[in-house]
């Protein structure tokens, strides 16, 4: 060792940093190493690679009528996956009077997803449909398109915050 550092020890990771850490010293000790890959990353603290749902209205805007279940209309939606995912149901329940509606799709996707509850809740009277509460699955990601279609609020509930749709 050099002198002045005699007795000083240090972990092969810190080594291994200090070499990765400079892409001209990794080319030049890579032959040398024991591990001659890239450097372990921690899992955690990643950016999600799934994006945000554009357009989104938190369920703090929805009307005070719709969380007392004071009328109906007020709709909550959701997705039912299968044993094993051979199989998929998107449902509805209206907060007031707990009626559901359950029809399947082919594919737990957002495009079958928004198809298939657009053509559910068409089917409905206007007075009949005030409003729907989503979850933020990936399945709700086309809630603006759904908005124009079905002339309906959308109200997305906090993430991992599933009481805050209670009824489904």
């Amino acid at each position: 060792p050099p002198p002045g550092l005699e007795g000083l020890s240090i972990s092969h990771t810190t080594v291994y940093r200090w070499i990765w850490a400079d892409p001209q010293r990794t080319h030049q000790f890579r032959p040398f190493l024991r591990i001659a890959r890239k450097p372990r990353r921690k899992p955690y603290g990643k950016p999600s690679r799934q994006g945000q749902i554009l357009g989104k209205r938190s369920i703090d805007e929805r009307p005070k009528e719709a969380n007392e279940r004071t009328r109906l209309g007020d709709w909550e939606g959701d997705t039912v996956v299968g044993k094993g995912r051979t199989g998929y149901l998107v449902t509805c329940v209206d907060r007031a009077s707990r009626y559901v509606i359950a029809r399947k799709v082919h594919a737990c996707a957002a495009k079958p997803v928004a198809e298939q509850l657009q053509r559910t809740l068409r089917r409905l009277p206007a007075e009949k449909r005030r409003s729907l509460t989503l979850d933020n699955g990936r399945e709700f990601a086309r809630p603006i398109e759904l908005e124009r279609k079905l002339d309906l609020p959308i109200y997305f509930a906090h993430p991992y915050h599933s009481w805050e749709r209670g009824t489904n």
